[in-house]
């Protein structure tokens, strides 16, 4: 929908008839919710990324490393403590800290 001072703003059109047969139209400005989604976008992609960031350290660091949730249950470790300990990653998430 292009407003008076010539922008152009992104509009939302519904219609109904009503009982008495007459038509009735609504349009709604939809901008903020475009810009929310455009912002929640971009998080996520922000998030991936540095997700991408940390497992690429996590992978290829040389130290041995464990990440504990609060329960202080393994969650996750890289593949020098893999090697270390003999434990594969997957079969050892939620194993409390002490058992691998």
């Amino acid at each position: 929908m292009r407003r008076e001072d010539g922008t152009i703003t992104p509009v939302e059109v519904s219609d109904t008839i009503l009982s008495d047969g007459r038509w009735v139209g609504f349009v709604r400005d939809v901008s903020k919710r475009r810009e929310l989604e455009r912002e929640i976008v971009q998080s996520a992609e922000q998030l991936r990324a540095e997700r991408n960031f940390v497992d690429a350290i996590l992978e290829t660091a040389a130290t041995l490393i464990v990440v504990l949730d609060a329960d202080a249950r393994v969650v996750r470790f890289n593949k020098a403590c893999e090697s270390a300990t003999g434990s594969a990653s997957p079969s050892s998430w939620a194993r409390p800290s002490g058992s691998i």
